[in-house]
């Protein structure tokens, strides 16, 4: 833990999107179906495949 630790302190906090080349559009994908999902005019599983199958086409 000490050597994970010294790591963390040399580096920048950064949530997981930071540095991908379409970061924003990955956001913007996960986050309006997380919003369905929550209202609950959607379900675990179809928020999971849209955002998936959204994903899928940058990672290709």
């Amino acid at each position: 833990f000490a050597a994970a630790f010294e790591v963390f302190q040399t580096g920048v906090l950064a949530n997981e999107f930071v540095g991908l080349p379409v970061a924003e559009t990955l956001m913007r994908e996960f986050e309006e179906p997380f919003q369905l999902y929550l209202d609950g005019d959607m379900t675990l599983d179809e928020f999971l495949t849209t955002a998936q199958d959204a994903w899928m086409g940058h990672f290709e």
